[in-house]
């Protein structure tokens, strides 16, 4: 399994906003989840925030007073809903999706491996949230 920066970024940035107990009444700025995990102002606001808001994993607000939150509880967002928003698949051999992957020969069961790998990963990252992982619970299912 191979999480691009951008899928990194949004699972931190996911779990900034799920630790800082981000809400509609006290929203969380862009620029504040950028600092607290040091990541680029610019490409958290310009790229990581909007990929979560369009799948519905954080909700916002513009002005002033304005910022982000999770549109759901943190404990019924998983992982993998955090990654799918920005990387898929999650599980990727040479940059393809195992069941597109055929060997032949010799070395064709070595796609059936790539499939369980990609079944145990995903099987763990859909059955940890937002919250297991903020409360220090990473195996904590959902």
């Amino acid at each position: 399994m191979s999480l691009s920066v951008k899928a990194e970024y949004a699972v931190r940035i996911a779990l900034e906003i799920a630790a800082a107990g981000a809400s509609p009444d006290s929203p969380t700025k862009a620029d504040d989840l950028a600092d607290a995990q040091a990541m680029s102002r610019p490409f958290v606001s310009n790229t990581v925030i909007p990929a979560l808001r369009k799948a519905g994993i954080v909700a916002s607000r513009r002005g002033y007073y304005g910022g982000y939150w999770l549109a759901r509880p943190p404990s019924e967002i998983s992982i993998a809903d955090v990654i799918r928003c920005v990387q898929d698949p999650i599980v990727s051999v040479a940059g393809k999706d195992p069941a597109q992957i055929r060997y032949s020969g010799q070395v064709a069961p070595l796609r059936d491996l790539w499939l369980q790998l990609e079944a145990a990963s995903l099987e763990l990252l859909e059955n940890v949230s937002l919250a297991a992982v903020v409360s220090g619970e990473p195996h904590t299912p959902l």
